[in-house]
């Protein structure tokens, strides 16, 4: 099996590549591969870091001519395919520049460069950087910037703060007043559905708990080719509580098409859905959502189609969110009071 590959983007003015390659390599034993500007092939590199500096000395505005380089053209298919980047100082600025990132960076307050160690509390450790820290632990950091201060409109920042939302499907939680979430690890919380579209088969439930769960990355726009793989999550054979149910468990298969159905996208897969499926995440080769297990085609004549409706495309068409903050849920198919609940999935 091929080594897991960071990139590291190098621009001219960049200074803090080698830094990053040392904390990986020699600090985390992950290997790496500086990746120049001017290159788009990133079919070996498995997440890529934009790291500090001054890329093109910072004329204009901080990132405004990076923007336009070939590498961060090809990063639009990278991060479509649910590839993680990590921008740090002048590579964060890189990617709200070019509308990776909501929000942008703006001038300190006294128009000073600040070049110090600050201390920051951790408000949420529910995102992927963070998930191994304590809510509300300080950590140190240094910092050397001229354009420091993040500002974003009060939407956007509400998407990034209050975000936990699980997604499923409509005809799971439509019309329930008392929902029960059971995670992965058995734990059971009570939900609250905020956002219903029955057109497109997709909602949201919020859930109440002091429990961490690391979300899943949802794709911009899945690319899926008929023949790429992909897997489903799920708790199949949901509906026969008093045998049981085979919670947290895996199929895979392929991409068999991505058609329209009555006007909505799908993927058809043969990977195996079941009642208790409905809701749950598919993923691709990354771990990234592209979908959410829908339904099965099925009679006397035919066995075992499935569907899941493609994220993307529903996320877009409900005109319900951007696609810069994800779609949190590690665990996103939901239990309900499981009385006729197969009737209910298909």
């Amino acid at each position: 099996m091929a080594r897991f590959t960071v990139g590291i983007v190098v621009f001219p003015g960049s200074n803090c590549d080698r830094d990053v390659a040392w904390a990986l390599e020699a600090c985390l034993d992950i290997k790496t591969k500086f990746l120049w500007h001017e290159s788009s092939d990133l079919n070996d590199i498995d997440s890529i870091v934009l790291p500090g500096g001054f890329s093109y000395g910072d004329y204009l505005r901080c990132g405004a001519i990076a923007r336009f380089s070939p590498l961060i053209n090809a990063l639009h298919d990278f991060v479509k395919s649910g590839r993680r980047v990590l921008g740090i100082c002048n590579g964060f600025q890189i990617l709200t520049e070019s509308g990776f990132l909501p929000g942008a960076l703006v001038a300190n307050k006294n128009l000073n460069f600040i070049c110090e160690d600050v201390y920051l509390n951790v408000i949420t450790s529910k995102g992927g950087w963070f998930q191994k820290l304590d809510e509300n632990q300080t950590i140190k950091l240094p910092i050397a910037h001229g354009e420091g201060r993040y500002h974003c409109d009060q939407d956007t920042l509400k998407r990034l703060v209050d975000n936990d939302l699980i997604a499923t499907n409509s005809h799971v939680v439509s019309g329930e007043k008392d929902i029960s979430v059971i995670t992965y690890d058995k734990g059971s919380h009570e939900g609250e559905v905020v956002y219903d579209d029955e057109l497109y088969d997709f909602a949201l439930v919020k859930i109440n708990t002091q429990n961490e769960y690391k979300p899943l990355p949802v794709c911009r726009n899945s690319s899926l080719k008929t023949g790429d793989p992909v897997y489903v999550l799920g708790s199949p054979g949901a509906a026969i509580v008093d045998k049981g149910y085979l919670e947290n468990s895996i199929t895979g298969g392929l991409v068999s098409s991505v058609r329209y159905v009555d006007e909505q996208l799908f993927i058809q897969t043969d990977a195996a859905m079941n009642p208790g499926n409905s809701g749950g995440p598919l993923l691709n080769k990354f771990g990234a959502v592209v979908g959410i297990s829908t339904f099965i085609l099925s009679d006397q004549r035919i066995q075992g189609i499935y569907f899941a409706g493609e994220i993307s495309n529903i996320i877009s068409e409900s005109g319900l969110i951007k696609l810069d903050p994800s779609i949190k849920g590690e665990y996103c198919g939901l239990e309900k009071d499981a009385n006729n609940i197969f009737d209910r999935f298909f």
